[in-house]
């Protein structure tokens, strides 16, 4: 038993040993490729790149056949292992993606006789990525371009530049140009539809658009029909989404214990008999632990979901491209949600040999409910209330008229404490009632708080209130 244990170890000792492969990788003319991928073929967490010489060294298991070695627009190629030979590799140009047709301002050119600086983005990259704009497919894929949402409202709208700002106060946003017509940054187009996406960087590729280009120029080619039998296709998803992570709020339990150590510090607090007089009408909540996470309540799990159909047909004289989609999104605030009918028709005849008419029909409707930021207040409130009615409807409150907004700061004083209700107050009651000018006064004064509207004092609070 031992002898035969020993030799099963001995021969798993000699299949983990690792052996050197070297090698020089050089492209059709004889020169050396800098930077090529080399790594064990079937294996991509071994490898390693050639240096200024083309040459490369990598260690590999002993059983290892073939390498695999690639460089962006070149084919890859594979490499057969013999041992105490040097590798020697040579790569050929991917002719096919040099000819790839692109879309410039000026018309098309072939990859291989650009010379401005441009990114082109297929179709396969754009609808990866589930979104309510297809701009946002172009995140992390275009160099110098930076890119983000002005708020996590649902169908917000985005933020974005192409090398970096070039004026303080005018916009930064770059010319959106969709099949020749001028577009916002808000694109309401079916990412379906879109065939590709070519961004314009520098002078020499955004000349034909003038002062407008400055900004950079996003050229949207949208799908056409085509010759032959009738295509029908479907793309659809669903997706979720959930906060990451946000700020701990005290519970009724947590806020209850540090109001009493914060009055007992100030020594107004001795014990249990004192909790209703620091607590006033939040005593029955403490009381009877009545909990309430104000921003829980308002969060959900938000979620995306599209359907797209798209048809295309045509003949010799007459194309289309027809495509519908339903798009549905919930926020991760409650009532914060949207949906969207978009349908697309592009046609095109060709009257003569020398004369063509083209028509893009662009159709959205767009179903909205946009609500206000409630976080701000939803932290200050203190954790406890009665959210529910006892048919279990949302209890509703009312809103505060001005003429009795000094009554309801004593009431917040009463219940907050001085200290905590003035900002509060400041903050929230004052915003939600459109007061035109509300604030706390500086020192020297003899009040605490002015309230303004329509150009008249209304109330003026003081500590002693």
């Amino acid at each position: 038993m031992f002898v035969l244990s020993f030799l099963v170890m001995s021969v798993g000792n000699v299949y983990a040993q690792n052996v050197t492969v070297t090698g020089t990788v050089l492209d059709s003319t004889g020169e050396p490729v800098i930077g090529a991928n080399v790594k064990v073929a079937g294996k991509s967490s071994i490898g390693t790149i050639t240096d200024f010489e083309g040459n490369f060294s990598l260690s590999v298991p002993a059983d290892t056949k073939k390498l695999e070695i690639s460089y962006i627009g070149m084919l890859s190629q594979e490499a057969v292992i013999k041992p105490g030979t040097p590798v020697k590799v040579i790569l050929k140009e991917d002719t096919e993606e040099l000819d790839e047709v692109v879309v410039i301002g000026y018309g098309t050119v072939k990859k291989r006789d650009l010379t401005g600086s441009m990114t082109s983005i297929k179709q396969a990259d754009i609808i990866a990525v589930p979104t309510t704009n297809a701009l946002e497919s172009l995140q992390g894929k275009v160099a110098g371009l930076d890119m983000t949402k002005s708020s996590g409202q649902t169908g917000s709208g985005l933020s974005f530049s192409i090398r970096g700002n070039r004026s303080l106060n005018a916009s930064n946003a770059p010319l959106i140009i969709v099949d020749g017509v001028p577009y916002g940054t808000d694109i309401d187009i079916n990412p379906n539809v879109i065939e590709s996406m070519e961004i314009l960087k520098d002078a020499s590729s955004t000349a034909i658009y003038g002062s407008r280009g400055a900004n950079g120029v996003i050229l949207i080619t949208t799908k056409k029909g085509a010759v032959g039998k009738t295509k029908v296709s479907y793309n659809g998803y669903y997706s979720i989404n959930s906060v990451a992570a946000y700020p701990d709020r005290m519970n009724l339990s947590e806020w209850a214990d540090f109001k009493r150590e914060a009055y007992r510090t100030d020594g107004q607090w001795g014990g249990p008999e004192d909790d209703a007089k620091i607590f006033g009408s939040a005593y029955d909540a403490v009381k009877s632990n009545q909990n309430v996470d104000w921003v829980d309540m308002l969060m959900q799990t938000g979620s995306q979901m599209s359907h797209s159909v798209n048809i295309s047909n045509g003949t010799e004289k007459t194309t289309f491209n027809l495509a519908f989609e339903y798009m549905s999104e919930d926020g991760l605030v409650k009532m914060d949600d949207m949906d969207r009918y978009n349908a697309t028709l592009s046609l095109s005849h060709k009257l003569t040999d020398n004369l063509k008419l083209n028509a893009n029909v662009v159709y959205t409707y767009l179903d909205q409910n946009i609500r206000r930021d409630p976080f701000n207040r939803s932290i200050y409130y203190a954790p406890y209330g009665d959210v529910y009615n006892e048919d279990g409807s949302i209890k509703e409150i009312g809103i505060t008229p001005v003429s009795n907004l000094k009554k309801e700061f004593i009431s917040l004083k009463n219940e907050m404490g001085y200290e905590e209700a003035l900002p509060f107050f400041t903050q929230n009651v004052a915003n939600v009632l459109g007061l035109k000018n509300t604030g706390m006064i500086k020192e020297g004064f003899d009040c605490d708080l002015i309230i303004w509207k329509d150009d008249e004092i209304k109330h003026v609070i003081t500590k002693k209130d």
